[in-house]
């Protein structure tokens, strides 16, 4: 998985107010291509495990590394609550 796209789009999401949390974006990208392409090639996204609960720990795994990222760059922030808002920079 391309980890750059996904941290752009996350990024989109988030500074829109379409995601707030690690779970609403994991949840998002199973509506996308991106969770079709997974479910039929899992290996080729760096995937080990099958079936659902690993696909989707795999997803949550991937949105929190790409939602970390944010973090560092400051173009988010998370609350101790878990909730995700965007800052003035993004």
């Amino acid at each position: 998985m391309q980890d750059t796209k996904l941290i752009e789009v996350l990024n989109i999401e988030i500074s829109q107010g379409v995601l707030e949390s690690i779970e609403e974006a994991a949840d998002w990208i199973k509506g996308t291509f991106l969770y079709q392409r997974l479910q039929s090639n899992p290996l080729m996204y760096g995937m080990n495990g099958k079936g659902s609960d690993s696909l989707h720990s795999f997803i949550v795994d991937k949105c929190s590394q790409s939602i970390e990222q944010l973090m560092k760059i400051e173009a988010i922030s998370m609350e101790k609550d878990g909730s995700i808002t965007p800052t003035a920079a993004s």
